[in-house]
């Protein structure tokens, strides 16, 4: 897991396994602040997704966000209760924080997939539906959504971005072709122009 720039410092991962694992401020001064024990759930990726506020000042994790200057936390509105599983894993998801707030994912859950809240800077929250067909990443540009159209024989991809301007979401651009197979989208970058795919070295320009 890689350091994460916060406020005086960075925020790392502490421990050899999964059962010692835990997360750390570490200062420019060489001291480290351990943050409140929230340990990961035994094997759950998910559970290592952590979300930084711009300013550094906040960090969202499991179903927590902690002021990393009193390290202080509190619980996430919309946690699922417990035994509400139904055969699927059902917890919380951090997106990422936008202008706006956090956005992430929490109840009510349908066939584990959660619904999308945006939570503001006075404790409220307002759901955020993403554009039908199209996926915010965990990394980046949280406020971005982007949707991929693939051509019946693969010979083009078609690409959909929208921002999310609280609450709704508008286009970034006109709907473009790219002439060609593009690959899964996995980031945006901070000031919306380029799409990062799994097509490597290759960025997009989603402007153009």
């Amino acid at each position: 897991v890689p350091p994460r720039a916060v406020a005086g410092g960075w925020l790392v991962f502490i421990g050899h396994d999964e059962d010692q694992m835990r997360m750390a401020v570490l200062g420019t001064d060489g001291r480290l602040r351990d943050l409140p024990a929230r340990r990961p759930h035994h094997g759950m990726v998910d559970s290592y997704a952590v979300a930084v506020s711009p300013d550094g000042t906040r960090v969202a994790f499991r179903d927590v966000v902690v002021d990393l200057t009193t390290m202080d936390w509190s619980y996430v509105p919309h946690t699922p209760p417990s035994g509400s599983s139904d055969g699927y894993v059902t917890e919380v998801r951090m997106i990422g924080w936008t202008d706006a707030g956090l956005f992430f994912e929490g109840a009510p859950y349908q066939q584990g997939l959660g619904s999308t809240w945006l939570l503001r800077a006075d404790g409220t929250t307002v759901p955020v539906r993403v554009p039908d067909g199209s996926h915010v990443s965990d990394a980046d540009a949280a406020d971005v959504a982007v949707a991929l159209d693939y051509a019946d024989d693969n010979s083009d991809t078609c690409v959909r971005a929208y921002v999310l301007d609280d609450p709704m979401w508008t286009l970034v651009g006109p709907r473009a072709c790219m002439g060609r197979y593009l690959g899964e989208a996995l980031g945006v970058s901070p000031d919306h122009r380029w799409l990062l795919t799994d097509d490597l070295p290759e960025v997009w320009d989603l402007r153009e």
